[in-house]
C-alpha cells in the first residue's frame, strides 16, 4: 500500500490532528469577526482559539477561494452574511440555485454550492 492510499483512508480529524501538531495553529486566515475587532489576522497569537462562527467561515472560505482571489471569496462570504445565511443550518436549507446565486462573486458559484451545501449538512450531521 503506498503512502497516499494510506492517508487517504485516514479519517479527517486525524489528517488534521496530524498536521496540527507538525506544524502548529497558524493564526493567518482572516475572518469577518477578527475584522470587527479591528484586526484581519492573528499571526502574533498562533494560539488564540478560533469561536464557532470563525471555524466555520474558515471552512467557507477555504471552499469560495478555490480558483479565485480572495477578494472575490470574502465578497461572496459578504452575500450570504448579508442573507443570514453563513451558518450550516441555514446555508443546508438553502436551494443550490439560491446558494449559487449568493455566491457566484467566486466564481465556478454551481460547483462550490454543491460543495458548500454538502459540506454544511455533513457538519450538521456530527
Amino acid at each position: 500500500m503506498t503512502e497516499k492510499t494510506r492517508t487517504q483512508r485516514l479519517p479527517l480529524r486525524t489528517i488534521y490532528r496530524r498536521l496540527l501538531e507538525r506544524y502548529g495553529s497558524q493564526g493567518w486566515w482572516p475572518t469577518t469577526a477578527a475584522a470587527a475587532t479591528g484586526s484581519r489576522y492573528h499571526p502574533g497569537e498562533p494560539e488564540r482559539q478560533l469561536s464557532e462562527k470563525e471555524r466555520w467561515e474558515v471552512v467557507v472560505g477555504a471552499i469560495l477561494t478555490q480558483n479565485t482571489t480572495w477578494m472575490s471569496a470574502a465578497e461572496a462570504i459578504r452575500a450570504l452574511q448579508e442573507h443570514k445565511s453563513l451558518q450550516p443550518a441555514r446555508l443546508a436549507r438553502l436551494t443550490l440555485p439560491e446558494l449559487s446565486k449568493l455566491i457566484r462573486p467566486s466564481r465556478y458559484h454551481n460547483q462550490k454550492a454543491r460543495r458548500l451545501h454538502d459540506i454544511a449538512s455533513y457538519v450538521l450531521d456530527l
